[in-house]
């Protein structure tokens, strides 16, 4: 009866886990829309934009002009799947006038980054919100902030890379203390950033397809360390060691996102830091609340309280055997879809 309670528990933290992070089959799908706006002259101005792939053909969005602009059918064209380009015309573009993301289905609820280059100021990077479609080129009524856009960028990222959460989330049962959790999980934050930096900074270049299956890889390792005794593996003795290998991978991962993207030529230095701290911030919550959640599935499960230190709150050895019967199989459906892609 005990066992079955906590695997209720369990079930119950990974299920909330689960629909909080998005649909698994999207599992490092969380692009925002890319549109690029350049002034070429005076009333003359190129628009760009790159749809995320997670986004269905039938739904492609289209970018609603204001009623002052015409659009030069001439030199409007798809530079290659996914990616389109228009010029425009416009006479009398004020403040007030607004460019609109219209898609024809549904929203499906991504973040909007808008990269705006005027004749006569600085580049503008401005980040919307699923809930904004609407935005002007002239007007301070948004965010404007280059380091806000990628720190948030960073943040929603990790939230909605839902196979980097379940290999940071199988870290943590590694780390029997506080201390040993601290190194693995920053020599992990250490790793990633260094491979982070260099791929984003075109220092290093891989190509991004085998190391996204590696990384589904690198999760099935995790979970099948799992069901094994623990002190008999270098995983369960020296986490970090292993968080620090598989970081430096991880890290490719969240560079090609800011691949697709972009960084700002002006910025590029800032607006990578930020990224980067994004995607700490949002690390640092997803623990906190996989503890807490755990913390409370332990304590439904025992009826006792479920203790202050990390080996107390993950003592329980049926957590490990059921995260790992949960998450290897996924991991390797991933790893399978992945790998078709080559």
């Amino acid at each position: 009866m005990l066992y079955f309670k906590q695997f209720c528990s369990l079930l119950l933290v990974i299920s909330i886990l689960w629909f909080s992070t998005g649909n698994p089959a999207f599992a490092h799908e969380s692009r925002p829309l890319y549109i690029k706006i350049i002034q070429e002259e005076a009333n003359t101005y190129t628009l760009t934009w790159r749809t995320p792939l997670s986004i269905t053909w039938d739904n492609q969005p289209k970018i609603q002009i204001p009623d002052v602009c015409t659009p030069n059918v001439a030199k409007s064209s798809s530079i290659q799947v996914g990616i389109k380009q228009v010029s425009i015309r416009c006479q009398g573009l004020t403040a007030d006038h607004q460019f609109s993301v219209i898609y024809p289905i549904a929203n499906p609820s991504v973040s909007t980054l808008i990269d705006v280059q005027l004749l006569d100021k600085e580049k503008r990077t401005i980040l919307l919100g699923p809930e904004q479609q609407s935005f002007g080129l002239f007007n301070d009524n948004v965010s404007d902030k280059t380091w806000l856009a990628y720190g948030t960028l960073g943040v929603k990222h990790i939230w909605l890379g839902i196979d980097h959460l379940l290999f940071i989330g199988c870290l943590v049962f590694f780390a029997r203390g506080w201390k040993k959790l601290f190194w693995t999980i920053t020599g992990f934050t250490l790793a990633h950033s260094v491979t982070l930096g260099l791929a984003s900074l075109d220092v290093i270049r891989v190509n991004i397809l085998p190391i996204e299956a590696i990384i589904a890889l690198s999760i099935m390792f995790l979970a099948v360390e799992l069901t094994r005794e623990k002190n008999t593996t270098l995983t369960w003795r020296y986490p970090a060691i292993v968080a620090i290998s598989f970081g430096l991978l991880h890290g490719f991962g969240f560079a090609s996102v800011l691949a697709d993207i972009g960084l700002p030529e002006n910025d590029r230095l800032i607006s990578l830091l930020f990224f980067n701290l994004g995607i700490e911030v949002g690390q640092l919550l997803f623990i906190a609340a996989l503890f807490a959640l755990v913390w409370i599935g332990k304590k439904i499960a025992t009826n006792k309280p479920a203790g202050s230190t990390v080996e107390e709150v993950l003592a329980v050895r049926n957590y490990y055997l059921i995260a790992a019967y949960l998450i290897g199989p996924l991991a390797a459906f991933w790893f399978w879809q992945r790998l078709a892609q080559f």
